[in-house]
């Protein structure tokens, strides 16, 4: 809040008054009276608000370094957790493409979803676990079921003998 001044005082052009001084008239319109004690003569507060103000502030500034401390290092445990949590496995995407009119061993790896060049236990594990997937008996489709079983044959380098029926 604004502290109104203690006493306003114009200066009066010389025709205002009958009386002039050269230059002007000085005239006071009104004064308010000092304040009271217990307020200080600068400010216009009361002295025990300033005294409490000045006690406040070293603990305001001691609760703002505690909280960005705890805040510190709540944020460095949770780096140190995200940094050392567990990988999670990159999903593949989907293969957007039908099948080939001929299947060849590019086509049946991505089937598989190994290397054209996967040894054989990796062929019939990735076999396996695909075939868990789509088997027929488990709500799979028959044709993808036969598209797996022939990416199987020719990784496995069979050749033809197990071509698709569909």
């Amino acid at each position: 809040p604004v502290r109104p001044p203690r006493a306003v005082t114009f200066l009066l052009a010389p025709c205002d008054l009958p009386s002039q001084h050269p230059g002007g008239v000085l005239t006071t319109l009104w004064s308010l009276p000092p304040p009271p004690p217990e307020l200080e003569p600068d400010t216009g507060r009361p002295a025990a608000r300033s005294i409490e103000l000045d006690m406040a502030t070293p603990l305001i500034a001691g609760l703002s370094v505690a909280a960005a401390a705890m805040s510190g290092r709540y944020m460095i445990r949770t780096w140190q957790a995200f940094r050392t949590r567990a990988a999670m496995p990159r999903v593949r995407r989907f293969y957007p493409g039908g099948f080939q009119g001929e299947m060849n061993r590019r086509e049946a790896a991505l089937i598989l979803g190994v290397r054209e060049r996967a040894t054989m236990d990796k062929i019939k594990e990735a076999h396996k676990r695909v075939m868990v997937a789509n088997h027929p008996d488990a709500g799979g489709s028959h044709y993808v079921a036969s598209k797996i079983n022939e990416a199987k044959d020719i990784l496995m380098g069979k050749g033809k003998s197990g071509a698709s029926v569909f």
